[in-house]
């Protein structure tokens, strides 16, 4: 990796970001590192900066063997064709029905697919759903529906149950006509977010009230804590023959946009760099199949630039790529 790969890519950053860029790359603090632990990572961000362990982590993605492939095809804007009738099912974020300011519905997705001329729907599951009853949802969805070429897509908590899907001893035979899986900000092992609301008592009353208010509760989000649910804790194993693509938003402190990103982030940051939504950028490392950081962009993946070409991208990359996740194994790691 050199600073000539870096020149013009990612395309939105700035000149201060480029100098972080070149500050790490003649660092290569990860250049010895076989995996990525959480706790290395944020040993790093204590002695050098939040945002010069961002750069770090966000270039040992972009570059790894695994990703750099699709991340040249995605965000080069070199993609013009794909499978011409995919279709699209949607597995939804947490309180997607409640806050479509944060995009948990998927409304972007389903608006890029209809441009492409696909068709889309969307898994009918509640705002808030356990990972099992999500994880039925998806499984009767995927057996009813008449494609035979799927892409799943799934956001934010959606990952997570999508997880908990793979994880039935059938996987194989429900996922069987899903070619690509699409996790977009995906919580695949929860989030310590949960743990940090639960540390803080005194506001548990008011959020359980809030919760109920809207007929949740919150044992739902209490599955997808990161220190507790060991469904969450190691990468999936995928069904063989279904890729995996996961787009990670890799920000800085100026990079955050939505209003939620800056409290999570710095609830988040005593255990490393994240995305601002409750998920740890060294986890990304360990993910299976492909990734593609987004530098610039928090875990509502709606920078200050237009993410649409992106997305689009991402979308015809999946409809054109045949390769297998189940040949590129996830990196584990301790958290």
């Amino acid at each position: 990796m050199t600073a000539a790969i870096c020149s013009s890519d990612p395309t939105h950053a700035d000149a201060q970001d480029r100098a972080l860029f070149d500050r790490v790359l003649s660092d290569d603090p990860l250049k010895d590192c076989e995996t990525i632990a959480p706790p290395l990572l944020a040993d790093i961000a204590l002695s050098h900066g939040m945002d010069y362990a961002t750069a770090a982590i966000y270039l040992r993605c972009r570059f790894a063997d695994k990703n750099r492939a699709a991340c040249d095809a995605i965000l080069n804007d070199t993609l013009t064709t794909g499978d011409p009738n995919p279709h699209i099912v949607i597995m939804p974020g947490a309180f997607h029905l409640h806050h479509q300011d944060t995009g948990a519905d998927a409304k972007n997705v389903r608006e890029m697919a209809k441009q492409l001329g696909w068709t889309s729907e969307v898994v009918n599951v509640g705002s808030l759903g356990s990972l099992q009853t999500n994880a039925d949802a998806l499984i009767q969805h995927l057996a009813n529906c008449p494609a035979q070429s799927i892409i799943l897509v799934s956001l934010s908590k959606g990952s997570a149950d999508v997880v908990a899907t793979v994880a039935n001893d059938q996987q194989d035979k429900i996922f069987s006509k899903v070619r690509c899986w699409i996790s977009l900000s995906g919580l695949t092992f929860g989030t310590p977010l949960v743990g940090w609301l639960r540390r803080q008592w005194w506001r548990m009353p008011i959020v359980r009230l809030m919760l109920w208010s809207k007929g949740l509760r919150f044992n739902e989000l209490d599955e997808i804590d990161y220190a507790k649910n060991p469904r969450l804790s190691e990468p999936p194993v995928l069904p063989a023959g279904m890729n995996a693509l996961h787009v990670v938003g890799f920000p800085c402190q100026k990079h955050l946009q939505h209003r939620w990103a800056h409290r999570a982030y710095k609830r988040v940051a005593p255990l490393g760099p994240n995305d601002g939504g409750g998920f740890l950028l060294a986890d990304a490392d360990r993910l299976p199949g492909q990734v593609v950081p987004i530098w610039g962009a928090d875990h509502y993946l709606n920078p200050a630039w237009d993410f649409s070409p992106v997305l689009r991208n991402i979308l015809l990359h999946t409809a054109t790529s045949n390769t297998a996740a189940s040949a590129i194994p996830a990196t584990k790691s301790t958290k």
